[in-house]
């Protein structure tokens, strides 16, 4: 399932490539699966070594692949995006993981490896609920114009259905890092694809037209497009956990 995940959004990193554009698409969720398959790698290597439970070490193979795909989701985000504001909050990411990961770097050089290890811990949790949190950032505008379009339903599933198996492997390991950032994350993927199928897949009063492939289909525009075109116009939503 962790895998099924990671691969979700290919689609749409093929979809940026062929069309030489990201739209509106915020990078969060392919930064996000970049940063936490690399970071809950890390913390299953670091937990073993700290603990010689080898059931540890499922947080690292389950995260190889994605680590892979999210590097390659990346730089075809940044190879295809043309808008700026969406190429500084990208940066802007980038520079909130480095400060994450020189805190985590001066904590395990400097606290005993107890305490590091509760500090990583909380990080890859914190990780897994910005992860999660990603795929619901076209939320408020699906509350605003009533149309479900821009929210990833294929992602979402595949996202609830990872979180559910992560929690299991959690409980199994006893360990609420994997138990509680899991749980809150399936809470929230589940109210997610509750508001899909409430809510339509097209803006209420469209004339029609193809949905989008990838993360999302089709979603009311914003202000100043002409009648005809802002009801035709659509913007495929942001969205992406890894454990």
């Amino acid at each position: 399932s962790n895998v099924l995940f990671q691969v979700s959004p290919l689609p749409m990193a093929q979809n940026f490539h062929a069309d030489g554009s990201t739209g509106d698409v915020d990078s969060a969720p392919f930064v996000s699966v970049a940063y936490g398959c690399c970071q809950y790698s890390f913390y299953g290597l670091f937990a073993y070594k700290a603990t010689q439970k080898s059931g540890f070490l499922i947080l690292l193979y389950s995260n190889m692949l994605g680590i892979l795909l999210g590097v390659y989701y990346v730089y075809s985000f940044l190879r295809a995006c043309k808008n700026p504001d969406m190429l500084r909050a990208t940066y802007g990411y980038f520079k909130a993981i480095g400060a994450v990961l020189l805190l985590q770097f001066l904590c395990m050089r400097e606290l005993p490896v107890a305490r590091a290890l509760l500090i990583v811990g909380l990080v890859s949790s914190g990780c897994s609920l910005l992860s999660a949190s990603s795929l619901l950032t076209t939320v408020p505008e699906v509350l605003r114009t009533r149309c479900s379009g821009s929210l990833p339903v294929p992602v979402l599933v595949c996202s609830a259905v990872s979180s559910a198996l992560w929690f299991t492997c959690g409980m199994t390991l006893h360990d609420a890092y994997i138990v509680i950032p899991n749980a809150v994350s399936l809470c929230l993927g589940l109210s997610a694809l509750m508001l899909a199928l409430y809510f339509p897949r097209e803006a209420p009063g469209a004339l029609g037209g193809k949905a989008g492939a990838g993360y999302g289909s089709m979603a009311c525009s914003g202000k100043g497009a002409a009648p005809a075109e802002s009801m035709l116009r659509c913007s495929t939503g942001s969205t992406g956990e890894t454990a």
